[in-house]
């Protein structure tokens, strides 16, 4: 190495490997190491590396800074990747084919490690209280990856996720960003969150420009969140602790209640803070871009504050006549919970003319308790209308369940998007009305579309054990990805047979799939269907054991919970006892502090 960096951020890695050799369009040279017996994974698992840095590079007005950047695929890794300087580690259960490319793929973890590169190595924080400059800066540039890669709603969909886990999490509890027990919500979502509502309000140039800034006067060194925040002042002149104080160094997020009035000369919006308040979380204030959509077609858009206090009304001029519906924070810019009533007329206005897809997404989630007779041939022409996925599969969620729309369901089974079909299976609970469309799904191209629609089908009572047989047989090749369809394949070809001879080479295969050979979310999904069949022989209790007593988490704990739910019957429970009768004093007492004894 010939810059400083953290001791940390250092990783050996050795084994058997093939090595693909890029460099990117500006010089950077680029390692992947992967196995040579998976190389029908390499290229869906590598892809867009190169252009990565090169956006990377674009957006903090920094070049890559190690010289080369490697990464290396091991085996039962502890985490999902680590950004060691100038080298990603990753876990091998990242590898996909072109198949499962579609449903899991590592285009987004591999740019998040990347961006570690800068926040995290280049500049890396000074101490567990702010590993939010590392880790929120991660997770927001992979954001700013995919809106090149898949455009803008791909961008905004991302921050509304983030909005949703931020707001589930303060449910529980409501520490800040900046807190050493703020928790992966807070340091990951939450904090790429607020980088994006800085970036809203700040803009994208001046964003890049304080961004630029920040990693030239700190590169190389260790940071706190007062660097950071510093950044702005120096090179922007602008002031910003406000921000920072609401949304870094306190917990929270805004509750609204909105309404409005339109008097034919003004529209009177009301807007409410309702959380509650304390020392701890205090009212918010925010710049918010209301609009106003009017049946003459005129949109009216002005950004305003709103104020930190509980009570406030916000007075637009009516410059258009009738109005169609107003939006409250169009384009879903700031995080909050909100209320904000509006007429079946209002929503379906909203739901087929607002201008951003997210804006389109709340008015049909609203729909939800409006009766199938009011909304069904609408929600029918906007899928056909929508270009983003969500609205779609919350289209196809809310049409599930419907006889007369049976010839209709093939729009959902041809949908290029797995989580429309995903939604329409999850949604809809009358399989037997709808067997010939979840067979078609079982020839879908997605694992996990073809795990869901069998799930449904084999557990479906009114299904006889003939046709079910056709289901097995039709999908008896498929692996899927992490042997997800193959393991619940096994299990419903188990409790399907009549032979036990079948019956014992199923169980057989299950078993191999939960021992040491796989990898770990094979080896939880050969698990959980062991414990749906509510089987355990030594071999089987013997490679769960050796599961739980791994130093990963993610599969020791899933598989701890399969035991123990076994060992709720006798008879399974003394199998289990005659196999830790094997082990050492110390694996005893590790099994006994998970509850299996």
């Amino acid at each position: 190495m010939e810059k400083p960096h953290a001791g940390y951020l250092l990783m050996l890695g050795i084994g058997i490997y093939d090595i693909k050799s890029t460099k990117t369009s500006r010089g950077t040279p680029v390692q992947f190491w992967y196995y040579p017996e998976f190389k029908d994974r390499l290229e869906p698992t590598s892809l867009h590396t190169e252009k990565m840095i090169e956006l990377l590079e674009d957006e903090t007005g920094t070049a890559y800074p190690w010289g080369t950047y490697s990464q290396i695929m091991v085996q039962n890794f502890l985490y999902g990747a680590m950004e060691n300087t100038s080298a990603t580690v990753f876990g091998d259960f990242f590898t996909v084919d072109a198949r499962g490319f579609k449903d899991r793929n590592y285009m987004g973890v591999n740019c998040h490690e990347l961006t570690h590169q800068w926040f995290g190595d280049l500049i890396t924080a000074r101490s567990g209280n702010d590993v939010c400059l590392q880790e929120s800066f991660a997770t927001f540039f992979p954001k700013l990856f995919f809106r090149g890669l898949e455009g803008e709603d791909a961008y905004q969909w991302s921050v509304r996720g983030e909005y949703n886990s931020a707001l589930a999490q303060s449910v529980k509890d409501n520490f800040p960003v900046r807190h050493t027990k703020g928790g992966t919500t807070r340091l990951y979502p939450k904090g790429s969150a607020v980088l994006s509502m800085l970036r809203y309000q700040l803009g994208e140039d001046n964003f890049r420009r304080f961004i630029q800034h920040y990693l030239a006067v700190n590169g190389f060194k260790n940071v706190e969140s007062w660097d950071f925040q510093k950044a702005i002042k120096d090179k922007l002149g602008l002031n910003y602790d406000w921000f920072f104080d609401q949304w870094v160094h306190r917990g929270g997020e805004p509750h609204l209640k909105v309404s409005y009035t339109n008097d034919g000369q003004s529209i009177r919006f009301n807007i409410q803070q309702v959380h509650k308040v304390d020392g701890h979380i205090r009212y918010f204030k925010m710049p918010v871009d209301f609009a106003v959509y009017y049946k003459n077609g005129k949109i009216d858009r002005r950004t305003i504050w709103v104020m930190d206090s509980a009570n406030q009304d916000i007075v637009i001029p009516n410059i258009g006549g009738d109005i169609s519906f107003t939006l409250f924070d169009e384009h879903d810019k700031v995080m909050k919970k909100i209320e904000f009533k509006k007429s079946v007329e209002e929503l379906m206005a909203q739901a087929a003319n607002a201008e951003f897809m997210i804006d389109r997404y709340d008015a049909i989630v609203a729909m939800q308790n409006i009766s199938m007779a009011q909304k069904q041939a609408f929600l029918q022409q906007r899928f056909s209308a929508e270009k983003h996925f969500a609205i779609r599969a919350e289209i196809a969620k809310q049409l599930a369940n419907q006889k007369s729309l049976i010839k209709w369901y093939s729009a959902i089974v041809k949908d290029p998007k797995s989580e429309v079909k995903n939604a329409f299976i999850a949604a809809d609970s009358t399989i037997e009305m709808h067997k010939a469309v979840f067979v078609l799904l079982l020839k879908d191209s997605s694992n996990v579309v073809v795990e869901n629609a069998l799930d449904k089908l084999m557990t479906c009572k009114t299904i006889s054990d003939k046709e079910k047989s056709s289901y097995l047989k039709l999908t008896e090749g498929l692996s899927g990805q992490n042997n997800n369809i193959r393991s619940k394949w096994l299990e419903y070809a188990y409790n399907n047979s009549k032979d036990n001879n079948l019956k014992k080479l199923y169980l057989d295969e299950l078993t191999k799939l939960c021992g040491a050979n796989y990898e770990f979310r094979t080896r939880v999904n050969a698990a959980n269907s062991i414990m749906r069949l509510k089987v355990l022989d030594n071999q089987i209790a013997m490679n769960l054991i050796n599961a739980c007593l791994s130093y990963n988490g993610r599969l020791s704990g899933p598989c701890a919970d399969v035991l123990k739910q076994l060992i709720k019957t006798d008879s399974l429970k003394q199998v289990l006892q005659s196999q830790i009768g094997l082990l050492s004093a110390e694996e005893k007492e590790r099994l006994k502090a998970m509850g299996i004894e």
